[in-house]
């Protein structure tokens, strides 16, 4: 009974529906008292067994105006129960999956996602098509894309971005990415409220219009992306040459089965430079980007490796496996 009643939602629609089959009996056994005459114990139970259409004979004969009470009491009785599977099946069906999708107390270094509609959706299945991929959580303002984003197996939060709560209930202050595919003023919002809990975290903003991107850009925004600028900007590319498309295409993955990671170049690379790292030779892995800090360099045969840079390297899932194992050991 406490697993039932302990949720809110379901206590008060509950409570909404015993209320309404309380009124059903009550005016089932004034109306039995007043029309026919009978006691009230026996106008209850003549109630009694109309609602629950148990097939028991009448208590007494009734009269015209008797059996269209029970017309009505019947009625009433079994669209108060189909009311009620409607309303409570679903909150209950909602938190078991609550309960099975519930954060873990120690997670982290996971990657938040604001927005469950057609672009968080399409991202979601880019960034979660590895096996080995990092744990995500949703949030969003709609429970039923909340719902639908636990049943696609994330662990999903209900509520508004913007709200440090809910943030806070993200886990955000242990989080390493921060995607968001919301309005662009919460995107905003949402990431200078998450930079504040967690300076380290990596943003990225989804822009709705290309006139927010310096926008997003000012409250913090590691990365700003717009769909409709990155779509006319591959038009361009493939006016003026249809082939050099392709090389976009295998960087971000969409042209084969390739892989996008960023290692941490360890002990073992610092000090190094590219070429005797030589990291392509050894494991076919290519280096597309070399991380200092939150700056992104393009890398160089002679570029000398830091501590703390990292390396942004793109091969199949065999050959990043190969390169993750070989700087950290």
């Amino acid at each position: 009974m406490r697993w039932l009643f302990g949720n809110s939602s379901v206590r008060n629609k509950t409570i909404e529906i015993l209320a309404l089959l309380f009124l059903i009996t009550f005016v089932g056994t004034l109306g039995f008292h007043l029309l026919e005459g009978w006691s009230l114990f026996d106008s209850f139970y003549m109630t009694i067994i109309t609602i629950t259409t148990t097939g028991f004979e009448e208590v007494h004969p009734l009269s015209f105006s008797g059996r269209i009470l029970a017309i009505v009491v019947m009625v009433s009785g079994i669209s108060a129960f189909f009311y009620a599977i409607g309303q409570l099946f679903p909150l209950l069906v909602e938190k078991r999956i609550m309960r099975r999708k519930r954060l873990p107390k120690d997670i982290q270094d996971h990657i938040i996602v604001c927005g469950y509609g057609t672009i968080g959706t399409n991202v979601l299945k880019e960034i979660s098509s590895r096996k080995d991929d990092k744990k995500i959580v949703v949030i969003d303002k709609d429970q039923d894309k909340v719902s639908m984003a636990r049943e696609d197996g994330y662990w999903a939060v209900h509520g508004d971005v913007t709200d440090e709560e809910v943030l806070e209930k993200a886990d955000v202050k242990t989080a390493g990415f921060l995607i968001t595919c919301v309005d662009d003023s919460d995107n905003a919002f949402c990431i200078m409220i998450a930079k504040e809990f967690n300076e380290e975290i990596y943003s990225i903003a989804i822009a709705r219009s290309t006139s927010n991107l310096k926008n997003l850009e000012r409250a913090g925004a590691d990365q700003v992306l717009s769909p409709y600028q990155d779509t006319a900007s591959k038009v361009k590319v493939l006016i003026k040459n249809p082939v050099s498309s392709n090389i976009a295409e295998v960087i971000s993955g969409l042209g084969g089965n390739n892989y996008f990671e960023k290692i941490d170049i360890g002990e073992k690379g610092e000090g190094e430079t590219i070429r005797s790292l030589s990291l392509q030779e050894r494991t076919n892995a290519l280096v597309i980007a070399v991380g200092k800090g939150k700056r992104i360099a393009r890398p160089t045969p002679d570029m000398e490796l830091e501590k703390g840079d990292k390396l942004y390297v793109i091969g199949s899932e065999k050959e990043v496996e190969k390169a993750i194992d070989l700087l950290s050991k």
